[in-house]
């Protein structure tokens, strides 16, 4: 039984009222309205045949939708405590099932997930807890697809973020720094530097349906700014969807994890800059993933070129990779073309001819991404000649026709639009190098291991989707 205020400080005196911000409650409270009912039919109707031989991997059982109700009863109460007590409960369950299977059996038990997860939010902010509601929010943007889950998702960072990145400011910023030398190499090969086009120019590139590079275009980005401590202070608090493994795995496998930003940099990017022993066997990355959209802290840094615009349209999606040395991305064609943007670190990409396809095995490939045609499994780097011989005049022809590009050094820059692919990069004397790939052509990237200490990456693309003769899909 509490104090009796009354009594201590006199009858006008009364219990303080949990403040919680209406738009957010408004907002949770329509988007559960208008899918939980759904999602509940879903979850109380009988399991198909197919889902009983799947045994033990079942849907989620129908009493969790009874455990729903409960949850959202307590939230009609303004109990919050009892609304986030009954909505953990969920959340665990949901998650133990996802570990198990690698995957919800239905659209329901996904959406369940997230809708927990914002419930779970919304309580965290009513006990003035704004990096637990960011933590929640986090999980459930992971998972949600553009629409009205993400979009509740996002009025919460808007609402709630610079208080929880205010909370992190307080802890010990990671220690370290990005690489600051340009790693000395053979850049035979490698595409001619052009400066950086005007709209009519950049119309005509890209009407040639060939690769280019491009320096100078964006000196004036805001994301020069951006370091290791930087990027700890204003989004070290979110969680991201990570790959970890080990670079001189035989298997190449990575398990996924979900982590805060500033543990990725502190862990893994901050000892991969340093060199530091064992680092360099091991990998950390943050693939394709939307964290410009996730963190718009970030995404007001890159902003894109208004001649770029004119040419491209507006851009529609925006995706980020970083990750530590000796990550690889495998020899595959995008089914458009794209920019890919350099920030820091260094890079290699090696770029082949879309004739080169029969030589680099396609068909052999396995996994999900072969049904798609689109994976090449020749090692570019070091490919073994005995299994894959024809390759041997793929790599001679794609080098003759634009080879691999130059290690690249960037000072603090950003993605760039991409209805293609660039890299950018540079020093003082080359600032913002560009590099474009038509789509259908094979490409690989990796930093090789010479440059171990070097090898940081940050990366980043932009898709265009109008005034463009590409194809606008997401970055593979």
């Amino acid at each position: 039984m509490g104090p009796d205020l009354a009594a201590l400080f006199g009858e006008d005196v009364e219990p303080e009222e949990v403040q919680v911000h209406p738009a957010l409650l408004s907002a949770v409270s329509a988007l559960l309205g208008e899918a939980w009912p759904v999602a509940r039919a879903e979850l109380l109707g009988e399991a198909t045949q197919e889902a009983k031989d799947k045994e033990p991997r079942l849907p989620l059982p129908p009493r969790l939708a009874r455990d729903m109700d409960d949850a959202l009863g307590a939230l009609e109460r303004r109990a919050w405590a009892e609304c986030a007590a009954q909505a953990e409960k969920i959340k665990s369950e949901a998650w133990a099932a996802l570990m198990r299977d690698k995957t919800w059996q239905r659209p329901c038990d996904k959406e369940l997930f997230i809708l927990v997860q914002l419930l779970l939010a919304l309580c965290a902010h009513a006990s003035a807890s704004p990096a637990d509601a960011m933590r929640h929010v986090d999980e459930a943007f992971v998972f949600a697809a553009a629409g009205p889950f993400r979009s509740c998702a996002l009025l919460f960072v808007r609402l709630l973020d610079e208080d929880a990145a205010a909370a992190r400011r307080k802890e010990d910023p990671v220690e370290g720094s990005f690489p600051a030398e340009t790693p000395a190499g053979s850049t035979s090969g490698a595409l001619e530097r052009l400066p950086a086009p005007s709209p009519q120019e950049l119309g005509q590139l890209l009407s040639q349906r060939r690769p280019f590079r491009f320096g100078g275009a964006l000196e004036a980005w805001p994301a020069r700014k951006w370091t290791l401590q930087h990027l700890d202070q204003v989004a070290g608090h979110r969680l991201v969807p990570t790959e970890l493994g080990r670079a001189d795995s035989e298997s190449g496998e990575l398990r996924e994890e979900l982590m805060p930003l500033g543990r990725f940099l502190r862990d893994h990017l901050a000892p991969s800059c340093r060199g530091v022993t064992g680092a360099t066997t091991s990998t950390a990355y943050l693939a394709q993933h939307e964290l410009f959209e996730q963190c718009p802290v970030l995404r007001a840094d890159v902003p894109v070129p208004s001649c770029w615009q004119q040419v491209l349209g507006a851009p529609s999606r925006c995706n980020a990779w970083v990750g530590t040395s000796s990550t690889v991305t495998p020899c595959h064609w995008d089914s458009y073309d794209n920019f890919l943007a350099q920030v820091q670190g260094f890079k290699r990409v090696a770029l082949l001819a879309p004739e080169q396809r029969s030589k680099l095995y396609v068909e052999e490939s396995v996994g999900r991404t072969a049904a798609q045609g689109n994976l090449s499994p020749v090692n570019v780097e070091d490919p073994d000649l005995e299994k894959y011989p024809n390759f041997a005049g793929a790599a001679a022809g794609g080098r003759e026709w634009l080879g691999f590009s130059a290690f690249q050094e960037v000072s603090a820059r950003t993605p760039f639009p991409r209805p293609l692919q660039a890299m950018l990069g540079g020093r003082d004397r080359f600032p913002l190098e560009a590099i474009r790939r038509p789509s259908h052509c094979f490409a690989s990237s990796r930093l090789d291991r010479f440059w171990e200490k070097h090898g940081l990456r940050l990366q980043a693309a932009t898709l265009f989707d109008s005034g463009s003769p590409f194809i606008p899909q997401m970055f593979e």
